[in-house]
């Protein structure tokens, strides 16, 4: 990946937790990005300083961490590698869902750019992940698909399955022993 900036695998870690609660319209705290990190809250906010040094996230000690514009494309960057990732373990490779996560953390920090633009080549250009999570193009722009949560739908009403919201390991193993995939129709 093309990187102006050296971070370590940590930081990107950090900022791409930092975009995926954005995502979902959370508010990340050191306490959350220390449990989901696994490191202590004096670590992250080290590293929330040094990212905010290098002018890819706004932090004030209490009140919360947001992405600058060079901080999310980055972390689009990230999480582009990351789905992509997940989905050629998926298709190519026959992983379950529930491993797909674990694995592509250990592996994305470790492809080239090369990497991940022939995978995505090889992929379809898939605009979602195994998950139903968007996956950035190249140049960080995603489609936004409408989706409806599942408990908002009326009974009886048929639909696909586009998104786990629920990504803990053993939810995603229930989940394929009820043989539910994203675009399952319901």
């Amino acid at each position: 990946m093309h990187r102006n900036i050296a971070i370590s695998e940590a930081a990107e870690d950090c900022l791409l937790f930092i975009y995926r609660m954005n995502e979902r319209a959370e508010i990340p705290t050191t306490s959350a990005l220390s449990q989901q990190l696994g490191v202590t809250d004096s670590t992250v906010t080290a590293m929330l300083q040094r990212l905010s040094g290098l002018q890819l996230i706004n932090y004030q000690s209490r009140k919360g961490v947001s992405l600058t514009e060079s901080g999310r494309y980055l972390a689009l960057q990230l999480a582009r590698r990351h789905r992509l990732v997940e989905t050629y373990l998926w298709v190519h490779l026959g992983y379950q869902l529930s491993e797909l996560h674990a694995e592509a953390d250990r592996l994305e920090h470790a492809v080239s750019e090369k990497f991940i633009e022939e995978i995505d080549r090889q992929l379809g250009h898939p605009e979602v992940d195994p998950h139903g999570e968007p996956i950035p193009d190249a140049k960080g722009g995603i489609v936004q698909r409408e989706q409806h949560s599942l408990m908002k739908t009326a009974a009886g009403q048929r639909l696909r399955l586009s998104r786990f919201l629920d990504t803990r390991p053993e939810a995603l193993s229930y989940l394929e022993s009820l043989t539910l995939f994203v675009g399952a129709r319901l």
